[in-house]
């Protein structure tokens, strides 16, 4: 049985080494090995220490380091430090074992097209990337501090929107130069960068006026998108004919517009300067058409609803907070108006939605803007008893009951005859248009209680004429009831 020598790469006879051979292997490379232990083991140690370093610093309070910044910072010191310890145990087993030096090693630290290694290229492009990565943790943490967003607060804060403009500017500024530099260093270690940088440049400046014109739009889409979202927010704190949620949902429909404006834009003129300018057409059309089929999907079933949304904000039929009658007859109160549906609240405490659309397709009943509105009550009362007593205890009954008009006299009319009784009705005003019920239950107990004490047994109820009708009352159409007739002796 043969062993292939682990260290010096030679066939051997022997199973086990012998004495002499383990002490010229020790005299000849066992520093290496020593120093490879060593090194493994102070960094073993090096990251205990580290660690409880970062949790000590985690206790003290900073205005510029959280947890999260020394967390990142322990990540990127252990892999700097990894990577060096680890490129430096190859070299020290190099140093101990021919083979790997020479098959191994001298690949990765030296390319004899670019007189470089990969392990320089490598490290420089890890300590570029931890380095741009600590550095946003920092700048957002800055920020955050002076904008006042933090538990710790400066003195004196700087504008949120503006610290939000800065971060972002340097935040993407650094990720930018970062990649360049990455890449950069990546072409050269690869031996590529003369090759694709020379023919970059000749491409730039080729379209050199397609990138200018690109860049205007880019930015122009950025300058108008913060227009829009500034001036809808402005118009949000001002009084205008639509309700904040429009204003939301217009600016949200002109940020994408702009967006899909600048993406169209962007993409055909990178398609033209690639000489693809028929294909460039080509997309952009499946796009526009694929984008504009969604939309009408989409809004097929709620673009009627979206535009009487528009109108009702627009032109205000109700308010929030209105006691109004829609549909067939559902009397609620306005919750909210969307620009799709409509909450409100019947008074029997109901949540419903109704879309817009229906709602203008009905007539709307404005309780709320009704100055003095009508309640009627109908009373029952034998032909034998004496009208102008009835009418009398019926008038001082209803100006007795609370929220019913003092200055505005009930009015009784003689709407019919029926058998042996004779059927008035009173119409009392009020202007608490939320407590129609309470008045009228009010009424009734008033009304047959008066009655009942003078001796007089009437039924009373309330009217079941169409609040239509009754409405006609408030504007003087009172010509179309029934007059009073005569009475009509037994």
């Amino acid at each position: 049985m043969i062993l292939l020598h682990p260290l010096f790469s030679t066939i051997t006879p022997p199973i086990f080494l012998t004495s002499d051979e383990i002490l010229g292997f020790m005299e000849e490379s066992g520093v290496y090995i020593i120093l490879i232990f060593a090194l493994l083991l102070i960094t073993a140690y090096g990251f205990m220490f580290l660690s409880r370093s970062i949790k000590y610093l985690r206790m003290l309070e900073s205005n510029y380091i959280d947890k999260s910044i020394l967390n990142s910072l322990e990540i990127s010191v252990k892999t700097i430090w990894g990577l060096v310890v680890f490129f430096a145990c190859l070299g020290l087993l190099g140093k101990a074992w021919a083979w790997f030096w020479d098959n191994v090693w001298l690949r990765i630290t030296y390319d004899p097209n670019t007189g470089l290694g990969y392990i320089a290229p490598f490290m420089s492009c890890v300590i570029v990337i931890v380095i741009i990565w600590m550095t946003i943790k920092f700048v957002h943490q800055i920020l955050q501090y002076h904008a006042g967003n933090l538990k710790s607060k400066p003195k004196k804060t700087i504008n949120p929107r503006v610290a939000l403009l800065i971060e972002l500017f340097l935040k993407y500024f650094l990720i930018a130069f970062g990649v360049v530099l990455t890449v950069t260093i990546g072409l050269t270690a690869i031996g590529y960068y003369n090759y694709i940088v020379g023919g970059f440049e000749d491409w730039l400046l080729r379209n050199k006026a397609s990138l200018v014109f690109v860049v205007f739009v880019v930015i122009m889409g950025f300058f108008l998108v913060r227009v829009f979202d500034t001036f809808f927010e402005d118009m949000k704190k001002k009084e205008t004919p639509f309700s904040p949620q429009i204003m939301d949902v217009a600016k949200v429909v002109f940020k994408y517009f702009i967006y899909l404006l600048v993406g169209i834009t962007v993409l055909y003129s990178f398609l033209q300067m690639f000489d693809l300018r028929e294909t460039g057409i080509i997309i952009v059309t499946v796009i526009i058409v694929f984008i504009g089929i969604i939309v009408v999907i989409a809004a097929t079933s709620n673009l009627k609803n979206g535009f009487s949304g528009i109108i009702i904000m627009a032109f205000k039929p109700f308010h929030e907070g209105d006691r109004i009658r829609i549909l067939d007859g559902i009397v609620c109160d306005v919750v909210s108006i969307g620009l799709i549906f409509t909450r409100v609240r019947t008074l029997r405490g109901e949540a419903i939605d109704v879309p817009n659309n229906e709602i203008l397709n009905k007539t709307i009943l404005n309780y709320s803007r009704s100055e003095d509105y009508a309640i009627s009550i109908t009373v029952a009362a034998p032909l034998d008893a004496k009208r102008e007593t009835v009418k009398e205890t019926m008038i001082d009954s209803a100006l007795a009951t609370e929220h019913v008009l003092q200055k505005k006299r009930p009015e009784i009319y003689t709407i019919g005859i029926e058998k042996d009784r004779v059927v008035l009705e009173i119409l009392v005003f009020t202007n608490m248009h939320k407590r129609i019920k309470h008045i009228k239950s009010e009424l009734v107990h008033n009304i047959s209680k008066a009655l009942s004490e003078k001796g007089i047994r009437c039924s009373v109820h309330i009217s079941d004429h169409d609040e239509v009708e009754r409405m006609r009352v408030l504007t003087g159409h009172d010509h179309e009831l029934v007059p009073e007739r005569p009475e009509c002796k037994p």
